[in-house]
């Protein structure tokens, strides 16, 4: 895959455009292939939760993918990221922050510091999801995205006045794309939703 053609799909998944990317993943026959399909269908999924019988055919379509890619391309950690992610995405919350602990302790990407956040921030451990959420903000990731996770981690801890201060501060910022359009547009129901309860 093409620099230019990963970009695009880069984009597309920005935007969205989940069968947009499945059908251009269509036509490789690489990890690339495999990797964005499967992540095009995991994140489909992610938006469809609310409907139960789409959310899981897509996980298992996705974790389809994720297997084959994994035993096709045993060396790319993208396939066992995407395996957390599944694991995050199926409430197996253990073996997610095991995988994300791993890749991050082995590649020290920031990146996953969000994903084990996540997993903190599903399981309780709030203190720690907060921490790791603003260790990931210092390595230039989307404010929109950071703020909505801040909010809803001490709005979950009943720290509403701290909620709505990242929730202010998120809204500030302008979306870059579709993705963060949505996570904009959440902001604004938490913050719809914590004003109407301290009236």
């Amino acid at each position: 895959m093409t620099k230019r053609f990963q970009k695009q799909i880069t984009t597309l998944l920005n935007e969205c455009e989940y069968d947009r990317v499945l059908d251009l993943c269509s036509a490789l026959s690489d990890a690339d292939m495999y990797y964005f399909s499967a992540l095009a269908l995991d994140q489909k999924a992610a938006f469809q939760k609310y409907h139960k019988k789409s959310y899981k055919r897509l996980l298992k379509k996705s974790y389809f993918l994720i297997q084959k890619g994994r035993v096709l391309f045993p060396l790319d950690l993208r396939f066992i990221y995407l395996l957390g992610i599944h694991y995050l995405h199926s409430q197996q919350f253990e073996n997610a922050k095991k995988i994300f602990s791993y890749l991050f302790i082995k590649t020290k990407d920031p990146k996953y510091l969000i994903s084990i956040a996540n997993v903190q921030k599903a399981t309780g451990h709030f203190e720690a999801a907060l921490l790791n959420y603003r260790k990931a903000g210092k390595h230039g990731f989307s404010k929109l995205l950071l703020s909505h996770n801040i909010a809803k981690v001490y709005e979950l801890m009943g720290k509403e006045k701290q909620a709505m201060k990242h929730i202010s501060e998120g809204l500030k910022h302008r979306p870059k794309n579709e993705f963060e359009k949505l996570i904009k547009k959440e902001l604004g129901l938490s913050f719809n939703h914590l004003s109407q309860k301290r009236k």
